[in-house]
């Protein structure tokens, strides 16, 4: 991995989804702030934010979390963590008591049913994970169509090409 820290983004309207991976530590903490207050400078106040992927959490790390809890809150809106799968990020929330302040899912679906029964939001039926695995599947299939059709405008040319030396060889 090159960088550090690494958020991806995904909008499920009004949710957004928020993919961390790598060390959510005081050096690269900075990155999380910077998302989040664009995402709150364009009216975001939902926030799910996927710690599945990061490896270390420092006390810069949790204050970062902590504050975004706080700003949501503050919004009107919330924030519910994808839990993560590394031990010891887990028991480092858990000694923080974040664990008792913010709400925590297993995975992406639960956690966005959860923030949709908690603030009433109009449910969201595919996951990030199957919307992006759909997306692929589609750009796939138009790449795979398009494919198709060269070669067989390819295939035409050639028939053509053997049609006119077959034309010329019978003269």
């Amino acid at each position: 991995m090159d960088e550090l820290l690494i958020i991806n983004v995904e909008n499920y309207p009004p949710i957004a989804y928020l993919r961390v991976q790598g060390f959510l530590a005081q050096l690269e903490v900075y990155k999380l702030q910077e998302q989040t207050s664009e995402l709150f400078e364009n009216g975001k106040q939902h926030f799910i934010l996927d710690l599945k992927e990061v490896e270390f959490i420092d006390s810069a790390g949790i204050g970062a979390i902590a504050g975004f809890r706080n700003d949501a809150h503050k919004a009107g809106g919330g924030l519910v963590i994808v839990r993560p799968e590394s031990n010891g990020v887990l028991r480092a929330l858990a000694h923080s008591k974040l664990t008792d302040l913010i709400d925590f899912s297993e995975n992406s679906e639960t956690a966005i049913e959860r923030m949709c029964e908690k603030f009433d939001l109009p449910s969201i039926t595919a996951s990030p994970a199957e919307e992006r695995v759909e997306e692929a599947l589609y750009s796939l299939v138009d790449r795979v169509a398009k494919s198709v059709d060269a070669i067989g405008e390819r295939l035409d040319s050639l028939e053509r090409q053997i049609q006119s030396l077959s034309d010329q060889d019978s003269r």
